[in-house]
Parts: C-alpha cells; sequence; structure tokens
C-alpha cells in the first residue's frame, strides 16, 4: 500500500509484488477505494486454500468507509465485494473455524444503521442477512466481536442514543441470521 500525489489529490494504491531469485517486482496494482488506510485482515476462505484481503479504506471528508474485498490470481488482483461502512469487525461469529465480516453501514441521514454479516465460501459473498438499529441511534460508537456468558459468540454495537444517553446492542447468530 502506498500513496501517489497527482494534481493536488492523494491517491492511495495497492500493489502485489513478487521476489524472483535476485529482486523484487510489481506484479499487479490498483487504486485504492480511498485515500487512506484504516485496517486490512486477511481471511481464509472456507473449504479453500486461498485467502481473500479485505481493506477498510478512508474515504476524505467522509464519516463513512469504504469496505474492499480483493483476490488475487493469475499475476491480477480483482475487487469481489465492496460497499460502504462505518465500522467493521472480522470474527468467527458461527464458530466454524473461519472468520466471517461483520460490518456497520449508514443508509441515509434519516434511516437505520444496518449491521451485515459476511461469510466467504469457495468464490461467494454470502449475507447472513441485515438487521436495522434502532432509529435513535445516532452515533455507533464501537463495534466489537466477542462471548457471552454462557460461550455464545456475538458482536457488541455501543451506540449513542442522544442526550446523555448510551447503550450497548449485543447481537448473536441463530438460523444463520445476524
Amino acid at each position: 500500500f502506498y500513496n501517489v500525489e497527482a494534481n493536488g489529490e492523494t491517491t492511495a494504491r495497492f500493489a502485489v509484488l513478487e521476489k524472483t531469485t535476485e529482486e523484487w517486482r510489481v506484479v499487479s496494482v490498483v487504486d485504492g477505494a480511498g485515500t487512506d488506510v484504516e485496517s486490512i485482515s486477511v481471511l481464509r476462505i472456507t473449504n479453500s486454500a486461498k485467502r481473500t484481503m479485505l481493506v477498510e479504506w478512508a474515504l476524505a471528508n467522509a464519516d463513512e468507509h469504504k469496505l474492499t474485498a480483493y483476490r488475487y490470481a493469475d499475476d491480477a488482483i480483482d475487487v469481489a465485494f465492496e460497499d460502504f461502512c462505518t465500522d467493521m469487525v472480522v470474527y468467527d461469529i458461527d464458530d466454524d473455524a473461519f472468520s466471517e465480516f461483520i460490518y456497520i453501514k449508514a443508509t441515509t441521514a434519516y434511516e437505520p444503521y444496518i449491521i451485515s454479516c459476511v461469510k466467504i465460501e469457495e468464490d461467494n459473498f454470502l449475507s447472513y442477512g441485515r438487521h436495522m438499529l434502532t432509529e435513535d441511534v445516532m452515533e455507533c460508537l464501537n463495534f466489537v466481536g466477542g462471548k457471552l456468558g454462557d460461550g455464545r459468540k456475538a458482536v457488541f454495537v455501543d451506540e449513542n442514543l442522544g442526550n446523555g444517553f448510551k447503550v450497548t446492542e449485543v447481537f448473536v447468530l441463530s438460523d444463520k441470521k445476524i
């Protein structure tokens, strides 16, 4: 990952390098989906030796980020999945030894946030459905994966409801839905 300055604007780029016997060479380069990198996660694809790189890109002058999943094959980087998010967690919520990614997305200024869970199986991105947070949520303050007292895996969303009220909502996976 690196930044390039062009026409007064900074553009982030993503490159794959390969080492030959004597030196490193650039194999593939793509423009990033944002101006900077917020987070990078590498996920193993279910029932495969393949990996997917998940990058959360910061966007210039925006509260949202761009969530992009990349695959590398035949000396080329391809975008396999893309969406906007305000926060993301990579976590094995269904306890199958493979990580899913769960993200929160703001729809519009007057609609509630949406939480989505995505599993990668072979070449497919499978959504476990979407769940709308209550309309009272003004801001998502924190988003983490963890366990409940009974051992079930969950994700926890700390929410600002305004007027000094803050709550934590807990989401578990049930019947393949969050």
